[in-house]
């Protein structure tokens, strides 16, 4: 399997894994082949891609590392709590503490289980559910890098309250802005930096939150530099795990599809941050969190230093630029023979050069 954006897609692909509409229902499920009229539905839907199996990617099985029900469930649950922020029903039962903690709890113990297990998948999202599989997933990568960290069981539990809460403060932003399809106005961003001190408001509304989680969700836009805000902490003077969700935030920014912008591939989002330790981020934190992300996610179709065109197998943890790869096309743009998976970690002499274009990797699939 491997992804593709929808724009690219062909009647006939095989739907690899099922496709949620924005209410957690199944739109497609895997196994389903595309007709045009599925893949304009998806299009009109706002998703901008979804997993196909076809000739190249059959063999490559990709897995979340939670289950995808847990996602599922996890999302409604953050959509219910920031909509009832959003009515306006902002009283000590406007966030329920107890079915967010269950959420949380459940995935903390379902990425215990498998504490070398690496993030080589891509979430899909429509643009209009944005908000709320962001926070799922700034919650899930904030944990795989506490987890890096040898946080307890306990030091995670906060830190996946605080995650998953950290942006909810953007219920009280006016629609119009927070949603806005373009550049904001500096009048306007100035709103949208509020977000972290409603967050901190609505969360001291109720006992049952940590301070800690609390904590999280203020100063998650706080720099290591000091040129965050809301309060242009630096360095020591912002909590640790603040930093990790920040971070996290901001890979998953860059790295979404939004109405106004195309997400970063994630080898160039793996770049920018790799090159953020000790400026945005504390760097030991970097670390944590690259060792657990990988940058070319299995699927990938690549162009190797040889000049050979490969397609990424699978990723292992703590070696996140090193996959294991499978040759399609030699050098000379002939086929490659059987036996031609070649691991890349501990390789010296060969590499992952670039990533190829969907319109190339149309042609390829085309040429063989």
């Amino acid at each position: 399997m491997r992804r593709i954006s929808c724009g690219f897609l062909m009647p006939g692909a095989e739907v690899a894994s099922h496709v949620y509409d924005h209410d957690g229902r199944i739109l497609l499920a895997k196994g389903v082949k595309l007709t045009n009229a599925y893949i304009n539905a998806l299009i009109k839907k706002g998703i901008s891609s979804i997993y196909i199996e076809d000739e190249i990617s059959q063999d490559i099985s990709i897995s979340d590392v939670i289950l995808e029900e847990t996602r599922v469930q996890v999302s409604n649950c953050i959509k219910k709590t920031i909509k009832s922020v959003c009515t306006r029903l902002v009283n000590r039962d406007a966030i329920n503490i107890s079915e967010i903690k269950s959420s949380t709890s459940e995935i903390v113990s379902q990425l215990l289980e498998n504490k070398r297990m690496i993030y080589d998948i891509i979430d899909i999202r429509s643009i209009d559910d944005y908000l709320f599989g962001h926070s799922v997933n700034v919650c899930v990568l904030s944990l795989m890098a506490g987890i890096s960290l040898n946080y307890g069981r306990a030091q995670l539990e906060q830190l996946a309250v605080g995650a998953l809460l950290h942006d909810i403060g953007k219920a009280l932003v006016p629609p119009l802005i927070l949603n806005k399809p373009g550049i904001l106005t500096e009048k306007e961003f100035q709103e949208i930096k509020k977000h972290p001190q409603y967050s901190l408001e609505l969360l001291r509304k109720n006992s049952s939150i940590d301070s800690v989680s609390r904590i999280i969700a203020y100063e998650h836009h706080e720099k290591y530099n000091g040129e965050g805000y809301p309060s242009g902490k630096s360095g020591k003077d912002i909590l640790d795990m603040s930093q990790i969700v920040g971070m996290v935030d901001m890979y998953d920014a860059i790295t979404s599809n939004r109405c106004y912008k195309e997400g970063m591939p994630p080898n160039e989002a793996y770049e920018l941050l790799a090159g953020a330790g000790d400026s945005y981020f504390k760097y030991e934190i970097v670390l944590a969190f690259l060792s657990k992300v990988a940058a070319y996610p299995s699927g990938t179709v690549v162009e190797l230093s040889t000049d050979q065109t490969a397609i990424v197998v699978s990723n292992v943890t703590n070696h996140p630029i090193t996959p294991k790869v499978r040759i399609l096309l030699e050098k000379d743009r002939s086929l490659s023979g059987p036996n031609s998976e070649l691991d890349l970690t501990g390789q010296t002499k060969v590499v992952i050069k670039r990533v190829l274009k969907e319109h190339e990797v149309r042609r390829i699939i085309q040429f063989l």
